[in-house]
């Protein structure tokens, strides 16, 4: 082999190994998520988005417990909208909920209209009516009536993979912190006990506001 040909192929070896020693440098080993506390594009907030105190709730639509602090968080937004943001996220839990996951397709594609927290709000009203349904996208399809959505699109929506897509991060997210129950809450990234009522709710978002 010629002298210039060893060079050469010396040269591109260099260049290769440096090049792989930079990528791993600056590349982690496995994928980070986001920090809890960190809102996404995808995330869906009520409040306001440039808040210091941020809330996130990872939630199943057929938990009867998040129904429960569905009204809460509606009573916290109510009161302190101006001062926090609060983002809803999806954990259906698939093993106890059949209709968990559908019922979060529904959502999203609700939010597709701009109706995702007035489809939230009645997927958790209505729980009782679709949970225990063989086919609970009759049941979503009445809501989105109710809410005067375009039926055909809420339907394509309802089966489209970019939104399905967007539940399964959300739901990844949450298995990747190791969350086994719904719902769970993230107070400025620290994951809370669950408030045992209102009261105990407000006071710890006063306490993240001082």
């Amino acid at each position: 082999m010629k002298k210039s040909t060893k060079f050469w192929i010396k040269w591109v070896c260099a260049i290769v190994l440096t090049m792989y020693i930079a990528t791993k440098l600056a590349t982690p080993d496995t994928i980070q998520i986001p920090l809890a506390n960190a809102l996404t594009d995808q995330d869906h907030i009520q409040g306001n988005p440039e808040a210091e105190v941020i809330l996130i709730e990872y939630s199943d639509f057929e938990c009867p417990a998040c129904a429960y602090f569905a009204e809460m968080t509606n009573d916290i937004v109510a009161e302190f909208g101006n001062h926090i943001a609060f983002a809803y996220r999806h954990y259906p839990l698939t093993s106890i909920h059949d209709n968990a996951l559908p019922a979060a397709y529904a959502a999203e594609a609700a939010g597709s209209q701009g109706k995702f927290w007035e489809m939230h709000d009645l997927l958790f009203e209505k729980q009782n009516k679709w949970a225990s349904s063989a086919n609970p996208f009759n049941e979503y399809s009445d809501f989105a009536t109710t809410l005067g959505l375009d039926l055909e699109q809420f339907s394509l929506d309802y089966e489209s993979r970019t939104l399905r897509a967007k539940v399964q991060t959300d739901l990844d997210s949450a298995e990747d912190m190791g969350l086994y129950y719904t719902p769970s809450f993230f107070l400025n990234g620290e994951l809370i006990n669950n408030p045992k009522d209102h009261e105990q709710f407000r006071t710890l978002i006063r306490e993240a506001l001082k």
